[in-house]
């Protein structure tokens, strides 16, 4: 059974996007890019990383990214 590890330090992040084309390019963005940008963080020290769509009542157009790192200086060199 793998180990689970506790995050100390858990940074979010909301960004909104004028339209949904921007915010598609974003994501298309990190499916080309994302292992790459998960690799590096991870040998610094950053456990769990989420992008998530974020439905308003409004319509507008938005994402959230959570990082779960292992310590203060793990977030610090990220």
């Amino acid at each position: 059974m793998a180990e689970i590890k506790a995050a100390k330090l858990i940074s979010y992040i909301k960004i909104d996007f004028s339209t949904e084309a921007e915010l598609e390019l974003y994501v298309t963005m990190f499916e080309k890019e994302g292992e790459s940008f998960w690799t590096q963080l991870k040998a610094i020290g950053l456990l769990r990383w989420r992008i998530n769509r974020v439905w308003t009542k409004r319509g507008g157009f938005e994402l959230s990214q959570i990082f779960e790192y292992k310590d203060e200086t793990a977030y610090l060199k990220g």
